[in-house]
């Protein structure tokens, strides 16, 4: 063969166009403001902060697709359990946020009331896979037609967020099996998430994202059974790539971590799972990739712009590059204010909504992304 063939066929390949990227959907989570949280940032109320009407408008030019709420179990519930949820904040939110034509997810979260917990202290500790499924059921049942997608508690790999640490994976087992069940009875159309897992081994803080998931479904070192579990059944996997301190091609330093830079693993072991059902769709395929938190610190020490916005845009074209990655939920929209004294900030705006120079990294990418269809906006369903 002549040593010129094989550039002539390099050279054709390159001249070829590019593959069209996957649809993927842009989400912002930002619960101050998107509630209206009147205790927002420790006393900071949301009538210190945006207006609804810019937060729309703010909304509107990064293209969002979806938002993201965390609805605390704690923060509704009642005295005592059956009472009634406390929901109109949010019902109110879910109603602005699709007359605008966008998606609703919503994360059914931590802490729970002190009438659920294993302590008798509102909290993570040991949460009533029963009573959570009651909170589930009636939350999907009031908004039943409005949520596009519910999530099973958040982030149940991190320390003080599903306790005790040693038993968090079969506690959130549990309470996935009973709260999905009763997600899927209430709001038949509705979608369902696992996982909201945080994405790095820390030895005091969070178990590894892999070694959760293992623990959860009975899994040994090669994804092959080690116990007796239940299958599980989700519409998709919610994960939260974070790689803060460090650009976004980095693995994480232990081969459980799972960041923007090493999704693959996930994605091989939701393979395995669904190869024996142990994990998988209602179809019985593996589960794809909603990555429900996302972001850099406006304020840090080791990233700051321009090296922020470009990590932004190496980040998101890297989950865009993975076909089963379906969205990505940027964490949080505004900074909070200085006076409330509160560390992390992602935010894509100042605290006094001036847009940071990563508000055009994202935006420019949303624009440019192709988008997943939006459903039509209807009314509230009447039970």
């Amino acid at each position: 063969m002549s040593g010129r063939l094989p550039a002539l066929v390099l050279a054709l390949f390159a001249a070829l166009p590019a593959a069209p990227a996957a649809a993927i959907e842009l989400g912002v989570q930002d619960d101050p403001l998107v509630v209206r949280l009147p205790s927002a940032f420790g006393g900071f109320g949301a009538d210190r902060l945006l207006a609804p009407d810019r937060v729309d408008a703010l909304l509107d030019d990064l293209a969002v697709d979806t938002v993201r709420i965390n609805l605390p179990w704690a923060q509704v519930a009642g005295a005592h359990p059956g009472d009634p949820l406390q929901l109109w904040l949010y019902e109110a939110a879910v109603d602005r946020v699709r007359a605008r034509g966008r998606r609703v997810q919503l994360t059914l979260s931590g802490p729970a009331p002190r009438w659920a917990t294993g302590n008798g202290r509102v909290g993570a500790y040991a949460p009533s896979a029963r009573l959570y499924a009651a909170f589930a059921r009636e939350v999907a049942g009031r908004l039943r037609g409005r949520i596009a997608r519910y999530s099973i508690w958040n982030e149940p790999n991190w320390w003080n967020l599903l306790r005790p640490r040693k038993r968090a994976a079969a506690i959130y087992r549990r309470m996935f099996l009973k709260g999905s069940s009763a997600v899927r009875a209430a709001d038949p159309a509705a979608k369902v998430l696992i996982g909201e897992l945080a994405p790095l081994a820390q030895p005091t803080a969070a178990t590894a994202p892999l070694r959760f998931l293992r623990r959860l479904t009975c899994s040994d070192g090669a994804w092959r059974r080690a116990g007796r579990c239940p299958r599980l059944v989700a519409d998709g996997f919610a994960h939260h790539p974070y790689s803060l301190q460090w650009a976004p091609e980095y693995p994480g330093p232990g081969r459980d971590d799972v960041t923007t830079g090493s999704l693959r693993r996930l994605t091989r072991a939701l393979d395995r799972l669904a190869r024996r059902r142990a994990l998988a769709t209602p179809a019985g395929r593996s589960l794809p990739l909603y990555l429900t938190e996302w972001g850099y610190h406006a304020r840090s020490v080791r990233v700051r712009e321009p090296q922020r916005s470009a990590y932004v845009r190496r980040g998101l074209a890297l989950a865009a590059r993975i076909r089963r990655v379906r969205q990505v939920v940027w964490y949080q929209l505004a900074g909070p204010p200085k006076a409330a004294h509160v560390h992390w900030d992602t935010a894509l705006l100042d605290p006094r909504g001036r847009p940071r120079p990563v508000f055009r990294a994202v935006r420019g990418w949303s624009r440019g992304r192709a988008k997943r269809p939006l459903p039509p906006v209807v009314g509230p369903a009447v039970p």
